[in-house]
């Protein structure tokens, strides 16, 4: 198995490959300018593979409509770049993983440490305030050796309107992505506006170049 964080083709980007724009520290995600670019089909939709039944109501939660990886199947994006419809990194690096690289479910997948220790958003998706919905994920690990020391136990949190919950992935004995190990994980929050930012954040220590992998991302309304 190659090295998911050899190949840093992070010159990449997808569409225009601008990042978005920084306010504050706060990033504001173009979304409707992402919905009507990918459309378009000038950014590879459709070959990708995307997660049967869909993803609720995120966008691109399997990220299916992102560029394909070049080269070995994996790139690099840093804080504020997009690497999918409505999604960005939120600090750091994180590790975009195409299909070709490791099995996940047959998806792409973002291994959360890039070249240190990132996170991912997804903002401005429609909600209800008052309303609770439940996210739905692939996790696994990157068992493999790198830079920064990784831990053997790869600890990510959600979160969602100001509430999270922690999620951990022992991979020790080959418990790990490069093995296609993974399992399905779920979390439920009260939406508390009409939009909700989504994001995953890597609680590895600064330097950590492997760490939790997520995939196949929905967000759905409880009845």
């Amino acid at each position: 198995m190659g090295d998911a964080h050899a190949s840093r083709a992070h010159a990449r980007r997808p569409c225009d490959g601008r990042p978005f724009r920084l306010r504050g520290g706060r990033a504001t995600p173009p979304a409707r300018r992402f919905a009507a670019t990918y459309a378009s089909g000038d950014c590879g939709a459709d070959e990708l593979p995307a997660r049967p039944g869909g993803t609720g109501i995120l966008a691109d939660g399997d990220f299916s409509q992102a560029l394909i990886p070049s080269g070995s199947g994996d790139a690099q994006y840093y804080r504020g770049q997009e690497f999918a419809p409505a999604w960005l990194v939120g600090r750091r690096s994180i590790t975009f993983v195409g299909p070709q690289f490791w099995n996940i479910d047959g998806l792409c997948s973002v291994d959360l440490d890039g070249i240190s220790a990132g996170s991912i958003e997804a903002g401005g998706f429609l909600t209800t305030r008052g309303a609770t919905y439940t996210v739905t994920f692939l996790l696994s690990g990157n068992g493999g050796y790198g830079a920064g020391n990784p831990p053997v136990l790869k600890t990510m949190k959600v979160q969602a309107a100001k509430q999270f919950a922690i999620f951990t992935w022992d991979t020790s004995n080959d418990n790990d992505v490069e093995h296609g190990i993974y399992a399905p994980q779920t979390w439920s929050f009260k939406a508390a506006g009409p939009t909700t930012m989504l994001k995953f954040v890597s609680k590895g220590h600064r330097t950590s170049s492997r760490g939790a992998v997520v995939a196949a991302i929905s967000v759905t309304q409880n009845p």
